[in-house]
């Protein structure tokens, strides 16, 4: 198992290597459980990878209430991925936000233009 993509070439997202755990202590051992290599962890401190797939989890099933405050963190740590912003708009629209849609969706509409 490699390293892993999320979102594509998406500004903001790169590619993030998981775990770092040492199953027994608890410790942060800095490598990843399936490493090949000794390489130290140099992923996503703030796991943007694992938000980003559980907003989306919970945008498949309908939770949108779920799904926003991942959405939220992430448009405040990755505030230039207009893909984000495009599903935080959806989910304002769903909670009848209209405001707060409005305001996402111009966002993703602005960084899309750049």
């Amino acid at each position: 198992m490699g390293a892993t993509r999320g979102m594509g070439a998406t500004r903001g997202m790169g590619a993030t290597r998981g775990g770092g755990r040492d199953m027994g202590g608890g410790r942060d051992t800095g490598v990843a459980p399936y490493a090949d290599t000794d390489a130290p962890y140099t992923g996503d401190a703030y796991h943007t990878d694992a938000r980003y797939n559980l907003a989306m989890v919970h945008l498949a099933t309908g939770d949108m209430d779920g799904a926003l405050p991942f959405l939220e963190q992430l448009a405040e740590q990755m505030p230039d991925n207009a893909l984000v912003w495009m599903h935080l708009g959806t989910v304002y629209a769903h909670k009848d936000l209209v405001e707060e849609s409005e305001a996402a969706f111009a966002r993703a509409a602005e960084l899309e233009q750049e």
